[in-house]
C-alpha cells in the first residue's frame, strides 16, 4: 500500500517538475499561438495533477486495502439504510386524501386511501 502511494506521488511530482523544466527551457524562444495554448494546457494539467496528489490516499487506500473497503462499504450500508428508514417512515402515499374526523371539530385528521374515501 505505502509503495502504491509512493509511486503515485512519484509520478504526480514528476509530472509538475516536468512541466516546470519545459516551462523555463523555453520561456526566451518565440512561439506562435498555438504553441503558447498548448503550454498553457499542459501547466495547467500538471497544476490539476498537483491538487490530485494530495487526494490520492483515499483511493488508493480503496483500492489496494480490503479492510478499508470493508469498514467503508459497511458506513455507506449503514447511512444509505438510515436514509431508507427515514423515507420510508416519512413516506405518504400520492393516492390517499386527509379527511377530518368528526367534522374536524377538534382539528384531528386521518389519512384515507381514495377508494375508501369514495365510497
Amino acid at each position: 500500500m505505502m509503495l502504491a502511494q509512493a509511486s503515485v506521488s512519484v509520478l504526480l511530482d514528476f509530472t509538475r517538475s516536468s512541466a516546470y523544466t519545459y516551462y523555463f527551457l523555453t520561456a526566451n524562444i518565440p512561439q506562435d499561438s498555438y504553441q503558447k495554448t498548448v503550454d498553457v494546457f499542459i501547466f495547467q494539467l500538471s497544476n490539476v495533477l498537483l491538487y490530485i496528489n494530495y487526494s490520492k490516499s483515499f483511493y488508493i487506500y480503496t483500492l489496494t486495502s480490503s479492510l478499508f473497503r470493508k469498514i467503508f462499504c459497511n458506513i455507506i450500508r449503514y447511512y444509505y439504510g438510515r436514509l431508507f428508514r427515514f423515507l420510508h417512515l416519512n413516506y405518504v402515499h400520492p393516492a390517499t386524501v386527509v379527511q377530518p374526523i368528526n367534522n374536524g371539530s377538534n382539528g384531528q385528521y386521518e389519512l384515507l386511501p381514495i377508494e375508501s374515501s369514495q365510497q
